[in-house]
């Protein structure tokens, strides 16, 4: 065993001891950790070799602090701890012995990009200047890079380019006034942020429950308890039976004020602690304000506010709390439904056995087993057994699909009929329904130019509110004919009334509802400004191979010449085509191979530039491709075909397709393949029209097979020939023409242009490189998706510019009107139970707002 001494600077409490001890607890090898305050000596013993200088000096830094000196090695004689047996349990493999963590293990390391991510569940955050506290508390700890907060969600994600220690940045969110735990990266994100949101909802109820007893408690004693003391006692008794319910009420108001309000208290009191200001601050304020006055009226028989009037305001916030609580729980099911689709065990057979494995412990190409009425937990290939499933998730058909050996299983579907045996074909994270799912949850990181205007109007909001509410006793108190106690009520309606929470909320909940309502349409909204931009587009500009229509074209007609057979003419073309890329070519080969067409192996094969291609098959020259191919090596092709069917002799990819198949010097006849249409592209292109927005197409190929395909699906702005530079460039022009620009392609051709345009979208055949650069992603590949998330992000837009609205003016005309303002113009005033109840209500007629998008018509 070694023994290592060395010197670290900043160590000035008990926390910092508690960081460092941490930092250095988790390197390999070593054994305990003894830190002095007093001197800032650390004294490490390891086994085996000691962690080298730069690892120590490395860890020291990323829990905020320095190394002063050089370690200093000496070695003791102790013998390592013997080996501890390996244990085999329910054939699970050995595994080594846990490394302890103390919450301070790097999380979700990412090897591509570099970056290490953690995520922090929030607690005690209620409006955005709370959120703005947490990201700059996060912010100063060494080592941060980035930090994204999500309001509507609670959770933080600090990402930097080291291991992070989740106790540091636990800690620096306990410095700013909240609470946070780590978020297990191996966990279901969206599963934990439910669950967390439902247990918030619970703490809620009990506390409006709790205080809406007491506070009917507390009106009845307040308003009936002298009656009651007249009536049921006697003259001589009834003055003692006063006093003691007075007591009673006293008690009943000061437990409620301690019970109801230690949340708030407590809260405020940590804002305070860190040096900030929060919702919290002036409800406490309010309402113990409130309280003070109502115990002063009630001991001095006085006729202003009483301590029902106390009650009523920390129920009624209470009420509030839970009703914002219930519905964010509400919308946080919009994320949540695509993870609940994944069942948390799997069924594995491993040494023989079936065993119930943790679905995040399957390692790829191990087979399980997936029973009847089960969800798929990974994405698998049907090894054995036949039975059809559900993919209504992703697909949205209702309609089962049938399953064989060799199918592919998607994770999240359901299997409905008989038992499956399948080869788990990639780990639960990288499935599509896991990956869907973690691109919804970085979208609600996101933020609208809205929500950013809103957030730093709310960085204001809680100090300007405390002066407003200073300044409003004040302005009373001087008022001839007004007293104290009404001075005081003034300044208990304006910070009792004022809600930053609304303003929190408007931007951030509705695109989380946006989001998971777009994910169970099929469509995948990567980041809020995708959203505004959805919202604002008047062009969408479309690819067509592989967007408009399909990839691979249909071989529609097969005509052998006098002599030969369809067959015949099938095998030796689909020899020689199987080494090419052309579409036609493969749509040769895919027919033969459907026909079941057996065709010998080509030899000598290459193509003939613009002409098609030739080889040897059986010892004899084939030709495939156009007349002047065959023409040229003295064949004559017959006419055999129907001149109705349009020719096509050029080398580009048009709507119909024909080439010609000659063996040795006998001419074997022609196969006429045509474009087809992705499903629904007319239909698609009608909605997108009736939206009003203008509809473009742009293709590579020649201009007479883009115009054709045009024609059919109902396109009149058409441009063909078109490179990849082109499509940028044309993109980049109608921007500059004023047109707010949606681009829908697949290729990898089309990622420049998907990247430039306004708003990209993919289609769900698109290759990686298109979904990475497009901002919208269309996962059940349906063109009439594109009018759908149009449509969606126009409400969602219209719905946060509508919160945003409310929410600001909410706040503008009731502080007013709960300073008195109005008083002289209108002889109106808000009394604090009324303020109370309006902040309540503020935020959750948000919330409803934005569940609409759960629930409106998309057609």
């Amino acid at each position: 065993m070694a023994n290592l001494t060395f010197g670290v600077d900043g160590l000035t409490c008990g926390h910092c001891v508690k960081q460092v001890t941490a930092a250095l607890s988790v390197l390999p090898g070593v054994e305990h950790v003894d830190v002095e305050l007093e001197t800032g000596t650390v004294r490490l013993d390891t086994r085996g070799d000691a962690p080298p200088r730069e690892q120590l000096r490395s860890a020291i830094e990323q829990a905020g602090f320095a190394m002063l000196d050089a370690p200093q090695l000496s070695t003791s004689q102790k013998s390592a701890p013997a080996q501890q047996p390996q244990l085999l349990q329910l054939g699970l493999a050995p595994s080594n012995p846990p490394t302890p963590t103390l919450q301070t293990t790097p999380v979700e390391e990412r090897p591509a990009s570099g970056e290490t991510s953690v995520r922090l569940s929030v607690s005690g955050m209620h409006c955005s200047s709370c959120v703005a506290r947490v990201e700059q508390s996060l912010a100063r700890v060494p080592g941060v890079e980035k930090v994204e907060v999500d309001f509507a969600s609670n959770q933080a994600r600090i990402t930097s380019h080291r291991p992070l220690l989740g106790e540091t940045l636990t800690a620096a969110v306990t410095a700013a006034g909240y609470q946070a735990s780590i978020v297990d990266e191996t966990s279901n994100h969206a599963a934990t942020g439910q669950s967390r949101a439902h247990e918030e909802t619970l703490q809620w109820r009990r506390q409006m429950i709790i205080s809406i007893v007491l506070t009917a408690a507390v009106l009845v004693l307040e308003n009936y308890g002298q009656s009651i003391a007249r009536s049921w006692f006697s003259p001589s008794v009834a003055p003692t039976a006063a006093t003691a319910i007075t007591a009673i009420l006293v008690l009943l108001a000061s437990l409620l004020q301690v019970v109801i309000g230690w949340p708030f208290y407590q809260s405020a009191w940590r804002s305070l602690a860190a040096r900030s200001l929060n919702m919290d601050t002036h409800i406490v304020l309010g309402g113990t304000a409130a309280f003070g006055l109502g115990l002063y009226e009630t001991l001095a028989h006085g006729h202003g506010m009483g301590l029902g009037d106390a009650a009523t305001i920390l129920a009624l916030v209470t009420v509030g709390r839970y009703l914002e609580a219930k519905f964010r729980e509400q919308a946080s099911e919009s994320v949540t439904g695509l993870s609940s689709l994944l069942p948390q065990v799997t069924l594995v057979l491993r040494a023989g056995q079936l065993v119930e494995v943790p679905s995040s412990q399957v390692q790829v190409g191990e087979t399980i087993v997936i029973q009847p009425g089960a969800s798929v937990p990974l994405d698998a290939t049907v090894i054995e057994g036949q039975s059809s499933t559900s993919e209504a998730w992703l697909t949205g058909e209702s309609m089962p699909v049938e399953k064989r050996p060799g199918d592919l299983l998607l994770a999240g579907s359901v299997n409905l009929d008989q038992s499956l045996t399948a080869e788990v074909r990639s780990a639960r994270g990288d499935s599509r329904v896991a990956k869907l799912t973690q691109l919804v949850e970085e979208m609600q990181f996101s933020k609208s130019k809205l929500q950013r205007l809103a957030d730093q109007v709310v960085a204001w909001f809680t100090p300007a509110l405390l002066a407003a509410g200073l300044l409003t006793f004040i302005v009373w108190f001087f008022i001839p004919g007004s007293t104290w106690q009404n001075s005081l009520i003034r300044a208990t309606s304006v910070l009792v009334v004022a809600c930053p929470c609304a303003l929190g909320l408007a931007a951030p909940l509705a695109m989380m509802v946006a989001a998971g309502r777009g994910a169970r349409e099929g469509v995948l909204l990567k980041n809020a400004a995708a959203i505004e931009q959805a919202g604002k587009i008047t062009t969408v500009v479309f690819d067509k191979t592989g967007t408009l229509s399909l990839a691979l074209p249909e071989v529609c007609a097969i005509k052998a010449a006098p002599g030969s057979s369809t067959t015949e003419l099938l095998a030796v073309a689909s020899a020689i085509e199987r080494l090419s890329s052309h579409p036609l070519a493969r749509a040769i080969v895919a027919k033969a191979t459907a026909d079941k067409v057996s065709c010998d192996i080509a030899q000598q094969v290459r193509a003939v530039a613009g002409e098609g291609v030739e080889g040897m098959v059986r010892g004899e020259r084939v030709l495939v491709g156009k007349r002047s191919l065959l023409s040229a090596h003295g064949i004559d092709v017959e006419p055999v075909v129907d001149d109705n069917l349009q020719s096509s002799e050029s080398t580009s990819f048009t709507a119909k397709l024909r080439c010609h198949v000659a063996i040795g010097n006998r001419y074997l006849g022609s196969i006429e393949a045509v474009e087809q249409l992705q499903p629904g592209c007319k239909e698609a292109i009608a909605a997108l029209k009736a939206s009003g927005l203008r509809v473009a197409l742009l293709s590579g190929d020649t201009q007479s097979a883009a115009e054709e395909l045009a024609a059919r699906v109902g396109i009149d702005d058409v441009r063909g020939g078109v490179r990849p530079e082109e499509k940028l460039a044309e993109i980049a022009a109608r921007r500059s023409r004023g047109e707010v620009v949606a681009m829908v392609g697949d290729g990898i051709n089309d990622a420049p242009a998907l990247a430039a345009a306004d708003l990209g979208i993919a289609v769900s055949t698109a290759v990686d490189v298109a979904r990475q650069s497009a901002d919208l992603v269309l996962f059940r590949g349906e063109l009439g998706q594109v009018a759908r998330a149009i449509k969606l992000a126009r409400l969602a837009r219209r719905i946060v510019k509508e919160n945003v609205l409310w929410a600001f003016s909410y706040n503008l005309i009731l502080v007013p009107m709960a300073a008195g303002v109005f008083i002289p113009i209108f002889g109106i005033a808000l009394p604090p139970a009324f303020a109370a109840a309006a902040m309540g209500l503020s935020s959750v007629s948000v919330v409803l707002s934005s569940l609409r998008l759960r629930w409106q018509s998309l057609d």
